[in-house]
């Protein structure tokens, strides 16, 4: 090549370079990936590398007058600096979008007022309500714990009618709250949630009527982090009388429901030495049988932690193992209670009473776990996670000398949830594939379809309708059917990116993200 061919090239190689740029981002985005968060990444190096290049090329090899290149380098480096320099990362979309604010703008948590009591309860509020136990069908105005009875995030016999182009939902309340990803427990006519507010962590309680603040707990404890967000991800749970919180920092508090008094408290990570998680402690309170059972791991550190419900003691601790996002939950399975926890490369099954190990199988990948392992008819237990990993579920069989081992039956790509939960309705598993709802057929994996791209929002099913709050905020009622996707319904919820779980304390609804939340009462047949 002669030196005036070079420099002709030269001169067009930043042009070239943007065109096979534009070229790369058609390549990126015109076939589907599945999962968006790996286009994302893709498009920001794709970005990054052709800016560079095309920067370095006119620079030092394109031979523009040094004006020219003077001129390029100025504006490039005010650019950057000025895009750097003026706006930070806020948070990122569950794609790994990222959301960018002015630098000098405050966290919409920072900015709300100090929470008061507020005037007695309104007219006709019950006080101090028969708790239904955990466990039991969900009945109206109830809901206590993390994805409603049995952690299933499946409720049966409300009696709504899911026809919202009749009957849409009515909006009883609205109000800002504090950061966070817990959702609402609800009981006689309280709803209680966790959230962050300037330097403390909270537990609110409102009244479900009014949304007014009943009262507050404040532990001064703040967990930040760009990917995950800001303030508690766990969901309180209410039992006996008493609200059960887990706070994403590792404080474990035992609240009076009526006054929200502390009757006791657990710094969990200083108890048992274990580290914090990069994305927070996310495990929602397991009460059962006198216990108060929540998450731990990391490093040598017991994977959970039992603690006796009436005084706060330490009752036992479970083999260490490495965390997930999950919460404990129980299943009858071969015959036994169990208590089943999904961990960072593992599922495995405990005995309730004393922590001891009954089975565990392998579950692959490094990326975090949060979908909970889900029982199934027939001892059987489906898992699914997201970041490519997929489905797979497992047979529980008593052994010989009474042990239990888990078989794997099927396992494949075709469910990959990767914050929701799954619901399982006749033989047919329905969640959130990279954020398209997608139904698989339990007996094989097979997928019987997808369609609907929801984000990474959260599922409940009531009978046959699954109510899927959307990423955006949005909830959408979808059949629950093996013919296909069929959305009957949407409506305007919230505003703004919501990961929380909806709670349906019937004929209520409640709903919340990281800035507001709201309570819609809907029609019953």
């Amino acid at each position: 090549m002669s030196k005036r061919t070079f420099q002709s090239f030269a001169r067009k190689a930043p042009l070239y370079l943007v065109l096979l740029g534009g070229i790369a981002l058609l390549l990126i985005w015109i076939p589907s990936w599945g999962d968006r968060q790996y286009q994302y990444i893709a498009t920001a190096a794709v970005v990054l590398v052709t800016g560079f290049l095309a920067i370095a090329f006119t620079l030092f090899l394109s031979g523009y007058s040094r004006k020219a290149r003077l001129t390029v380098f100025i504006v490039s480096s005010l650019a950057a600096g000025g895009l750097a320099g003026l706006f930070r990362i806020d948070e990122v979309t569950g794609d790994l979008l990222p959301v960018l604010v002015f630098r000098w703008k405050g966290t919409a948590d920072e900015a709300l007022p100090l929470l008061a009591p507020s005037a007695p309860p309104p007219p006709g509020t019950e006080i101090s309500p028969a708790l239904a136990a955990i466990g039991s069908p969900a009945k109206a105005q109830g809901y206590g714990q993390f994805l409603g009875p049995n952690r299933k995030a499946t409720i049966d016999g409300t009696g709504i009618n899911w026809d919202w182009s009749r009957t849409p939902p009515a909006e009883m309340w609205r109000r800002p709250v504090g950061a966070g990803w817990s959702a609402f427990s609800v009981s006689g006519g309280r709803a209680v949630t966790q959230e962050q507010r300037g330097p403390n962590e909270l537990v609110v309680c409102y009244w479900l009527s009014s949304g007014e603040v009943a009262w507050s707990h404040a532990d001064p404890a703040r967990f930040q982090e760009v990917l995950g967000g800001i303030g508690p991800r766990a969901t309180p749970t209410i039992a006996a009388g008493k609200v059960f919180t887990f706070g994403a920092t590792g404080i474990l508090n035992c609240l009076s429901l009526s006054s929200g008094s502390l009757v006791w408290s657990v710094d969990v990570l200083k108890e048992t030495g274990c580290p914090n998680q990069g994305w927070g402690k996310s495990s929602s309170p397991l009460v059962y049988d006198g216990l108060v059972i929540v998450a731990a791991g990391g490093n040598d550190c017991p994977g959970m932690v039992a603690y006796r419900e009436q005084s706060g003691e330490e009752a036992w601790r479970s083999a260490p193992s490495e965390p997930g996002y999950c919460s404990p939950s129980v299943a009858q399975l071969a015959g036994r209670p169990q208590l089943l926890i999904l961990n960072l490369g593992s599922v495995s099954s405990h005995d309730p009473a004393t922590g001891k190990t009954l089975w565990s199988h392998p579950w692959e990948g490094t990326q975090p776990k949060v979908t909970q392992p889900v029982p199934v008819e027939g001892d059987r237990v489906l898992l699914s996670s997201g970041y490519g990993v997929g489905a797979e579920l497992l047979a529980i069989t008593e052994g010989a000398g009474g042990s239990l081992e888990p078989r794997s039956i099927w396992k494949n790509r075709n469910l990959k949830s990767k914050f929701s939960n799954i619901v399982v309705y006749q033989g047919a598993a329905y969640g959130l594939d990279d954020g398209i709802m997608a139904c698989i057929d339990l007996s094989d994996g097979k997928r019987h379809w997808k369609g609907g791209r929801y984000g990474h929002g959260q599922l409940l099913l009531d009978g046959d309708k699954i109510l899927v709050l959307a990423e955006t905020g949005d909830g959408v009622v979808v059949q629950a059917s093996t013919a296909g996707h069929t959305e009957l319904a949407r409506h305007k919820l919230l505003d703004g990116k919501t990961w929380n779980h909806p709670s349906l304390p019937a004929p209520y609804l409640l709903v919340r993200n990281a800035t507001e939340a709201a309570c819609y009462r809907l029609k019953r047949d």
